[in-house]
């Protein structure tokens, strides 16, 4: 849609030679931009908008403002320019050089790389930068032409010809063929691809006085178009322009609908429209038809623009945002379907607005007065001028409150509510007789009205007036066709206590809310009370209106916003939005509608649009420009006018005309902007990332935040948000305005955080943002420590498993060895035994020598028998695995062997007695020691012995010698 039509409505009375109000808002460093001082305005291809300003860059989302400057690593305070270059890098131009934004940039790593300009001409100020078709980036200042290399990060001097006297480049445009246009005071350069450079000037058309036309800016529009903004107008070139030709095709100035003063920008919306920012305010360009030229319409001071106490604000710098809206420097918004607000500056009396009515002629009438709405405001060329109505009796006059008091009935009789009275003018009467006529009648309680002071006022379909009494029980209507007063009572229990609104439905039924509670419908002559038991909630109802479609709507204080279908029911059914379904708050204090059917509720936060249909709702407040500037946007007045639009009023006056819904809305884009956690924030790319994955989390920084975004520019749009974690019972939550998420304490495991943006409309993120972490459990817990521990494990188990085994084997072995040691010592002895028996059984009886020498053995073979019984068991005692055991034992055997002999020994045992010895070493030991002892016995004939033991290095050393004759002896 053209930006065109975004103001046409608003534009109605421009037609008719009126100056319309814009729907502008101001962002200054209160709202966190980083200064008011502006030089350029970008919009990227993520649609972030991006200012230049004398305090650095600024980004914007929608929302919030996040600013860049020296701490950041920029070279130089101020922002000059900005560019996005075709592979999507983002270079800043300033005082000193360029700059390289790295939205993800290393830990040794600022967010802007800083190259340094030559110090050529170093106090030259830098005017522009634009990308050259090859890739390097164009560097202008006012002196020179520099060319930087973005792959060797090296400035070069590019040449453009012999100097002019005083001139100063301005301005700069690459364009698409590969040529640079570039402008100044004297002259428009343009450098062709091949090095040379062309000049054009007076002598082509360019318009300028002494010589000087200082060309601010150059742009080409998407119809291929050059455009040059100069201080003494805007001139559109030839689309082959020539040097030594007339090469301008039309230049614009005062006579063409340009104000006064220099032109320094030009810019196209979307929709195809021109526009021109200049010295003194907003430009639009109205194409011709042939018959008529083309013309500008131009919006200053009494448009909204005179911001700075000046004609006009100066707008160096116009962009488009991704819902239409319109930037300008300053920073000025001006809104897609925004509010145009009205104080007393725009001629109001006083900004609390009472109550806003028509006339019969369709001009709209405001009625202003803290806090009685005594003065009568017309709205005409976008200001307004007061008349006060003359009225007798003493000050004040007027009723209090807001909605239904003084109006202009269908006859044109003006009723004008009273603290002393209600007062009816004469009939035909015009708005501005009322200053000079006194009314024509006075009606008090002698006249037949339950009181004097009238609090409201209502005019229903008949024709008779409903006149609610404060502090009254009952409620008066004025019966046109007689001229005189019904009072109307509740009945026995009940009563009519000051009704605040009043309403008709579509069956004639007229509809009352009572000051503290309880609403009433007057049906067929009797009255119908409907309380908190008929499903109401407790408390007043400020606000009653019938909509196009017959439903009657309420508000209430604390309840939200109340709806009856068939409002002629004998038990109406009610329906209710509030907070819960979208509703910005359960306070609602007035109502209206849009051409379309969506209802309009204000609340103490703001104003709602509730579409019936679809249940979605959109907020406004004071950032979409409702409201004064001193920030109350609380609405308690609402009206539409003949023409569709829209006024809400409470301090200060607000309008708004609706625009149709866009049949094709984009769903919102979200973003993860951060990840904290316990450990500190985690690398993430400055413009946000759809996916954030491969963060690992330590046991103690289980406490993560998430912070996540979506660009929203729409007025009275409210992007809230949905968000679940993946890996605990979370499902998607309801949908939330916080743009940031905390979870405490996350127990170890895989976790992926998902969020998407819902916007008023319905309509959600196509795809989700991600974050996918680990929380890594403790050092005991992991796998490989786990993994560790069981090998570890199992290894002794195989350890204990084997040596066990060793065990039960060297076992086996002894008892193998037992078994061999009986069969073959014990058994041989039992065999020499059992034969010595027989032996000596078959001997003669009487030959005792012979049957003595068997017996004899026999005895010898057991008590040997026995010695190696007591061997074999001594051998397997475990209690005996000790050196000293061995020792004991040895020095036994041989003081019974050798002192039976009467051979003398000495036994020398180490001092380690306590030195384990195994079984095997033991027996061996002890066998070698018996024998060698038995060998000296019987073979050495000595009658002195020594045994050593010794212990040498983990060994055991058996040394035994004695006297005897030894080997060499014959």
């Amino acid at each position: 849609m053209r930006l065109i039509h975004l103001v046409t409505a608003l534009w109605f009375s421009v037609a008719l030679g009126h100056a319309e109000r814009l729907p502008i808002k101001v962002y200054t460093t209160a709202d966190g931009i980083a200064s008011n001082e502006l030089g350029c305005i970008v919009r990227d291809s993520r649609d972030f908008l991006w200012f230049c300003t004398s305090e650095g860059l600024s980004r914007f989302d929608g929302q919030t403002f996040r600013n860049y400057g020296a701490d950041q690593g920029m070279p130089g305070r101020a922002a000059v320019d900005f560019l996005q270059t075709r592979n999507g890098e983002y270079w800043v131009a300033t005082a000193t050089g360029l700059a390289r934004f790295n939205p993800q940039p290393s830990a040794q790593q600022t967010l802007f790389e800083a190259y340094h300009r030559p110090e050529i001409h170093k106090d030259a100020p830098t005017a522009a930068i634009a990308e050259a078709p090859d890739g390097n980036i164009w560097y202008l200042t006012t002196n020179d032409l520099f060319r930087f290399r973005r792959e060797a990060r090296q400035f070069e001097t590019v040449d453009l010809g012999p100097p002019v006297p005083s001139q100063l480049w301005t301005s700069l445009l690459a364009d698409d063929d590969g040529s640079l246009w570039i402008g100044s005071q004297m002259t428009l350069a343009r450098r062709l691809p091949d090095g040379r450079v062309e000049h054009y000037g007076e002598a082509e058309g360019i318009v300028g006085r002494n010589r000087y036309f200082r060309i601010s800016s150059i742009f080409r529009d998407r119809e291929k178009r050059l455009w040059l903004a100069t201080w003494d107008g805007l001139g559109l070139m030839e689309s082959h322009p020539q040097p030594g030709k007339h090469s301008v095709a039309r230049f614009y100035t005062e006579k063409d609908g340009l104000p006064p003063g220099a032109v320094f920008t030009v810019f196209q919306s979307s929709g195809g429209t021109i526009w021109a920012g200049s010295s003194n305010g907003l430009s639009e360009l109205i194409p011709g038809n042939g018959a008529v030229p083309d013309r500008f319409r131009t919006y200053t001071a009494q448009n909204g623009f005179g911001l700075y106490g000046q004609e006009g604000p100066p707008i160096g710098s116009i962009a488009e945002d991704a819902s239409g809206n319109l930037w300008m420097s300053g920073a000025i918004r001006l809104a897609r379907g925004g509010f145009t607000t009205y104080t007393t500056q725009d001629g109001l009396k006083n900004n609390g607005v009472g109550a806003v009515v028509e006339d019969r002629e369709g001009r709209l009438i405001v009625f202003t007065g803290n806090p009685r709405p005594e003065h009568f405001n017309v709205f005409e060329s976008a200001h307004f001028r007061t008349i006060e109505p003359r009225v007798p009796g003493p000050k004040p006059i007027s009723t209090w409150g807001a909605n239904q008091i003084h109006f202009q009935d269908h006859t044109g009789t003006w009723w004008f509510a009273g603290t002393f009275g209600l007062f009816r003018y004469p009939k035909g009467a015009q708005i501005d007789d009322l200053a000079g006529t006194l009314p024509e009648q006075k009606y008090t309680q002698r006249d037949g009205l339950p009181g004097d002071e009238v609090f409201r006022l209502f005019e229903d379909s008949r024709g008779d007036v409903w006149i609610s009494i404060v502090g009254s029980p009952s409620v008066a209507r004025w019966l046109r066709n007689s001229g005189r007063f019904e009072n109307i009572a509740a009945g026995p229990g009940k009563k009519l206590d000051t009704p605040t609104a009043f309403a008709e439905d579509r069956s004639g039924n007229i509809w009352m809310s009572l000051y503290w509670h309880d609403l009433v419908r007057y049906r067929g002559g009797h009255l119908d009370f409907f309380t908190a038991a008929d499903g109401l909630p407790e408390g007043a109802y400020p606000a009653l209106y019938v909509d196009h479609a017959g439903r009657l709507w309420m508000g209430t204080r604390r309840g939200g916003l109340a709806r009856v279908d068939d409002p002629n029911a004998e038990r109406p059914h009610f329906r209710y939005y509030n907070a819960q379904s979208g509703l910005s708050s359960d306070g609602i204090r007035c109502i209206t509608e849009d051409q379309w059917g969506r209802i309009y509720a204000g609340t103490d936060r703001g104003l709602d649009q509730l579409d019936p249909a679809t249940g979605r709702v959109r907020h406004y407040t004071y950032a979409d420009g409702l409201g004064p500037a001193a920030g109350f946007d609380r609405p308690l007045v609402a009206f539409r006018d003949r023409h569709g639009a829209l006024w809400f009023g409470g301090i200060g006056l607000s309008r708004f005309v609706p625009q149709p819904e866009n049949p094709l809305p984009r769903p919102p884009l979200v973003r993860i902007t951060s990840v904290r956690t316990r450990g500190g924030p985690r690398a993430i790319s400055e413009l946000g990332e759809s996916s954030v994955r491969g963060i690992r989390l330590l046991p103690d920084e289980g406490d993560v935040q998430i912070d996540f975004a979506s660009l929203d520019f729409g007025v009275g749009e409210t992007v809230r948000y949905q968000y679940r974690m993946e890996g605990t019972a979370q499902d998607w939550t309801a949908p939330a305005e916080s743009r940031s998420v905390n979870y405490a304490s996350l127990a170890p495991g895989h976790y992926r955080f998902l969020v998407r943006a819902v916007k008023s409309d319905g309509l959600t993120s196509m795809s989700a943002a991600s974050v996918e972490f680990v929380v890594l459990p403790p050092l005991w817990r992991r796998w490989w420590f786990v993994t560790l521990a069981a090998s570890l494990f199992l290894a002794l188990a195989l350890a204990a498993h084997r040596y066990r085994l060793r065990q039960l084997l060297e076992m086996e072995r002894v008892r193998t060895r037992i078994a061999t040691d009986l069969h073959d010592d014990i058994g041989s002895s039992l065999t020499q035994i059992a034969i010595l028996s027989e032996v000596a059984r078959r001997s003669p009886a009487a030959d005792s020598a012979e049957r003595a020498e068997p017996l004899v053995h026999i005895a010898d073979l057991s008590r040997e028998l026995v010695d190696s019984m007591s061997d074999i068991v001594w051998a397997i005692n475990p209690k005996r695995d000790h050196l000293c055991d061995l020792e004991h034992r040895m020095r036994r055997f041989a003081s019974d062997v050798l002192a039976s002999r009467d051979i003398e020994f000495d036994f020398v045992a180490p001092a380690e007695g306590q030195t384990p010895v195994r079984t095997e070493v033991r027996r061996h030991v002890f066998l070698i020691f018996k024998e060698c002892v038995h060998n000296m016995v019987r073979h050495a004939g000595c009658r002195k012995v020594r045994i050593e033991m010794l212990m040498r290095g983990g060994s055991l050393v058996l040394r035994m010698s004695d006297d005897g004759k030894g080997f060499a002896q014959e």
